[in-house]
């Protein structure tokens, strides 16, 4: 039940208000790891897990 409940945390902040996709062309030479780290932090920083 937990796992679900985290699940629709990410689609709503994904999906909602000011936290919508964006594109964002800073991150276009990024590699691999620096992406992932982007999108950890995003979580961490959005999410009360």
């Amino acid at each position: 039940m937990l796992e679900l409940s985290f699940e629709k945390e990410v689609v709503k902040t994904l999906t909602t208000g000011n936290n919508q996709w964006v594109e964002r062309k800073d991150l276009y030479g990024a590699t691999p790891d620096q992406l992932w780290t982007n999108f950890r932090d995003k979580l961490n920083g959005r999410l009360q897990i």
